[in-house]
């Protein structure tokens, strides 16, 4: 019905989602079902798009472009990488913010230390 979207959109859609999983705080759980089941994307794009394809109307290309960004393994591996670079660059910034107050626990200067490990 509508043609592939460009790899700029994919990206915006990529980005949009990525944000408000973690905007959500569902990270976690979105990265293990998106791990488990990115192998079968295709498979799981195909019946959205069968159970939306009368929606699609009201949505005009966006859900079209939703639906066919995510049948690519390959913008699942970038979805599930740009969750976890907004999840991390979150934890950082409330780390510093805590650090700025003096409300700094021992657990986040644990994971302060093992970062700083982890990027060397």
């Amino acid at each position: 019905m509508y043609e592939e979207p460009d790899p700029e959109t994919e990206k915006e859609i990529i980005e949009k989602i990525a944000k408000y999983i973690v905007n959500n705080k569902l990270s976690l759980p979105t990265t293990l079902f998106l791990s488990s089941f990115k192998s079968l994307s295709w498979i799981t794009g195909a019946y959205a798009s069968i159970l939306v394809e009368p929606f699609l109307p009201f949505y005009e290309k966006e859900g079209s472009n939703l639906i066919k960004t995510l049948e690519k393994i390959e913008n699942v591996e970038l979805l599930i990488e740009r969750i976890e670079e907004l999840k991390t660059e979150k934890e950082e910034k409330e780390v510093k913010e805590k650090s700025k107050k003096g409300k700094t626990s021992w657990h986040d200067k644990a994971l302060g230390f093992i970062r700083k490990i982890v990027k060397k």
